[in-house]
């Protein structure tokens, strides 16, 4: 297998793993939003479902040998309300609107995506924001060897 039909295996990989835990995470918000009244009445608890408004971001991968490219889609959100955070292999996105004139019947529109990066230094990602497109480049580690001196 070469390095493009490698790429492309992963890149098709990373996009299931995302849809799955997409799926996933709507499923379970979707449980507990039913059963949070059930509780609450049983138990005579106060809790408060899940937000329903969180809506997933969708965004655009490439792969290649020295980096990922994504470009997410958020919107109608300004740059000052998008949040990018990278954690344990996962690129966390964010962000919001509030309109607070004569549209606020549009409501608070929320978006979230997580998406698998694997391990990178926080250094080699860049973002830029424009027209509602959040363009990410993340440079790869490329001085990873597998091979190590013993002394």
């Amino acid at each position: 297998m070469n390095n493009q039909n490698l790429n492309k295996a992963t890149a098709m990989g990373h996009i299931l793993v995302d849809e799955l835990q997409t799926i996933g995470h709507e499923f379970i918000n979707n449980a507990i939003g039913l059963s949070v009244p059930i509780i609450n009445t049983m138990a005579q608890t106060n809790l408060n479902p899940p937000p329903k408004n969180v809506n997933n971001i969708i965004y655009y991968r490439n792969d290649d040998e020295t980096k990922i490219m994504l470009c997410c889609e958020l919107p109608g959100v300004s740059k000052d309300d998008c949040k990018l955070n990278y954690d344990n292999q996962i690129l966390r996105i964010q962000g919001s609107t509030i309109h607070n004139d004569e549209w606020n019947f549009v409501n608070v529109k929320k978006y979230y995506r997580e998406i698998n990066v694997g391990t990178i230094s926080t250094k080699n990602i860049e973002a830029k924001y424009e027209n509602g497109l959040l363009k990410i480049t993340i440079t790869k580690n490329t001085d990873i060897s597998s091979n190590i001196t013993i002394n």
